[in-house]
């Protein structure tokens, strides 16, 4: 999904400069850790003694609900991040499972291939912002709650969130826009009369 996504901002021509060059950096970590646990994996099930000791300490961590949980979160992804820019804890993270006043989930309205803005400020701050990249970003509306602003990018990674909404939130939302989803879309124009 991560080269997907890119790839096809390529073909469309809106993709910023280097965006291609960032799955590598974003890629790789994430190949390195899940060979290392493939590497642990077999050296767990090797038929010598060590490798019998080691499943014995593994099958009793697994056997309680702390230890069968922090491998399932870990086997799952949930905990992955990629390094991105920005200081929110959501940022680089997979789209967390956020439940909107509707009921919907703010990950069931990501199907649509594109950016996904949540504004929950009052006056739809992040959304007028976001507008400039019009058929790239769709954006959700909900009701005041933290995070403020979430945004997500087609491979459901957020790309930025922030839990105030001020100019300084605004302007790091742009920038992430910027990064991510190139130059906003050119105004439309207008026929003069006559």
């Amino acid at each position: 999904m991560n080269l997907g996504w890119k790839l096809g901002a390529v073909v469309a021509g809106w993709a910023p400069e280097g965006l291609l060059d960032t799955y590598e950096a974003e890629r790789r970590p994430l190949g390195a850790w899940v060979l290392d646990r493939t590497r642990a994996q077999t050296g767990v099930l090797r038929g010598d003694a060590k490798s019998a000791a080691i499943r014995e300490v593994v099958a009793d961590l697994l056997s309680t609900r702390e230890g069968a949980t922090y491998a399932v979160r870990k086997i799952s992804g949930v905990t992955q991040r990629i390094d991105l820019p920005g200081g929110h804890p959501l940022t680089g993270r997979p789209v967390p499972d956020l439940r909107l006043r509707d009921g919907s989930r703010l990950a069931d309205h990501g199907h649509g291939g594109g950016f996904l803005l949540l504004d929950r400020t009052p006056d739809r701050g992040f959304a007028r912002a976001a507008a400039a990249w019009t058929g790239r970003v769709g954006s959700v509306r909900d009701d005041h709650a933290t995070p403020t602003g979430v945004s997500v990018r087609p491979d459901g990674v957020v790309a930025w969130a922030a839990d105030t909404a001020d100019s300084t939130t605004a302007t790091g939302l742009e920038a992430a826009l910027r990064r991510w989803a190139g130059s906003p879309s050119p105004a439309p124009e207008h026929e003069s009369a006559a």
